[in-house]
């Protein structure tokens, strides 16, 4: 903790702005004066009495209402004058957490229960302190803050005896919603969902996606339409969550895009979304989308360590550690498909086609996959077991390396097809090195083909409400 001193005279006030748990600043003035920053604004106010000395009176030694939560806060000092020096150390209980403002309207304490509820709920406020390390008492105040914003809402349990009945939280879903793109060779897959995660509208949008501005106006539009056919004011839009097909280069602005895409090789592609489209723009590769819609709404809600494999028009992968989505220095963590050399046979969505279409079955992208079986389509079935050895011989060196809990294989492919893959990865033999380490469950993805469009939705409600990295 950085400890400032400063020289103070007879009256006037200390002023501590709290700038993060490990940062402090103090300074003289008559006035709380402010500091903005990444973490927010905190002021606590130290009236200075006649001697030069803290006033220790019962009441002048609180923060101001402007700090939220102040009642939680305890800051413990003792001062050592010397020369006209003032030193204040400082602590911060547990509850300080409570008061650390994080970038959006929540902080920590909060995202930790919405995420908890929006996973878990409908849930007991009594259950939810031992999940999130928080007392009893926070845990009330906390819901009691969400509840107040519109955030929560209670369902009522009558068991049919005596007492009052259960009251156990969800998620209020009409209290906002968000959009989300997903990128094909033939257009888009927009989609709208609501504050609980429920996909309200879907659909596939043929466009050129040649430009960043192209796509950003199709899906505009489209999402225009989907407020008007739910009845959903657009005000009610708190972002658009674009799911990139391709690996960040710098700065999370320049992509190495997908082949099929080079459009999207562009200086700041955020800003190029942004100014076709009047809402929050958040943008993730796509696996990472895929794997934070998956943790937040599919098979990984209850799984805090898993690594997703993430078949699309290439191969990559997305990493949840501790439940939280693991980006990496540069945002790109998880890319296993340098696993698999471009020239040679992989386990992509574009060499499924290629194989597919060299054996003459006609498959340009992953709506023809539909009606295929590999029961009755002998290429789809060579394809199958081929990509599954590739994938199941590098995911066993991915799981040995990261130890997760689970690994979760989707993407573009339809279900049917990703149970048969997983079938073929995950048998009695997959990470047994015959000396009893723990094996990681292998599961296909609960979202299926939707993964994509769901976790880009997700992006604005992970980026506001929920536990961020």
């Amino acid at each position: 903790m950085a400890l400032h001193d400063n020289r103070v005279k007879n009256g006037g006030a200390i002023v501590i702005s709290i700038l993060s748990v490990g940062d402090w600043h103090s300074e003289r003035g008559d006035q709380c004066r402010t500091r903005n920053t990444s973490k927010g604004t905190y002021i606590a106010r130290f009236p200075i009495g006649h001697s030069g000395f803290p006033s220790l009176n019962t009441n002048d030694g609180h923060c101001p209402t402007s700090l939220p939560y102040h009642r939680s806060m305890s800051i413990l000092y003792h001062y050592v004058s010397y020369y006209g020096v003032l030193t204040f150390l400082c602590e911060i209980n547990s509850d300080m957490e409570d008061s650390m403002q994080t970038a959006s309207d929540l902080n920590l304490s909060e995202r930790k229960v919405l995420d908890i509820i929006w996973r878990l709920g409908p849930i007991a406020r009594t259950d939810i302190g031992p999940l999130t390390s928080l007392s009893t008492m926070s845990v009330s105040r906390i819901t009691r803050e969400l509840a107040d914003r519109g955030l929560l809402s209670e369902e009522v349990h009558r068991s049919g005896g005596r007492g009052q009945p259960s009251r156990p939280l969800i998620i209020k879903s009409d209290a906002a919603c968000s959009a989300g793109v997903y990128f094909s060779s033939r257009g888009l897959q927009v989609g709208l969902i609501d504050l609980s995660g429920q996909l309200l509208a879907h659909d596939s949008v043929a466009v050129e996606a040649s430009r960043p501005i192209d796509v950003a106006r199709a899906a505009a539009e489209r999402i225009s339409y989907f407020c008007k056919q739910e009845g959903i004011p657009e005000e009610k839009i708190v972002g658009v969550g674009f799911a990139l097909p391709g690996d960040f280069i710098a700065d999370r602005k320049r992509l190495n895009a997908h082949a099929m895409f080079p459009g999207f090789r562009g200086n700041d592609l955020e800003a190029e979304l942004q100014a076709g489209i009047n809402k929050p723009v958040y943008v993730e590769n796509d696996a990472a989308s895929a794997a934070l819609g998956e943790r937040l709404l599919g098979v990984g809600q209850t799984i805090n360590h898993f690594f997703f494999a993430h078949i699309g028009h290439g191969i990559g992968g997305g990493l949840v550690l501790d439940g939280r989505l693991y980006r990496g220095a540069r945002g790109n963590a998880g890319i296993i498909g340098v696993q698999f050399p471009n020239d040679q046979p992989r386990p992509s969505g574009q060499d499924l086609f290629a194989f597919l279409q060299k054996n003459g079955v006609e498959a340009s992208d992953f709506e023809d996959l539909e009606f295929l079986r590999p029961q009755t389509c002998p290429p789809l079935k060579t394809w199958i077991a081929r990509a599954s050895a590739q994938l199941r011989e590098r995911l066993w060196i991915t799981a040995r390396i990261l130890d997760p809990n689970a690994i979760i294989i989707g993407g573009r492919l339809p279900f049917h097809i990703l149970q048969e893959v997983v079938a073929r990865v995950d048998d009695e033999t997959f990470c047994n090195e015959g000396v009893d380490l723990p094996r990681p469950k292998v599961f296909a993805s609960s979202l299926g083909p939707l993964a994509g469009v769901v976790g880009a939705a997700v992006l604005p409600l992970y980026s506001r409400y929920f536990i961020s990295d």
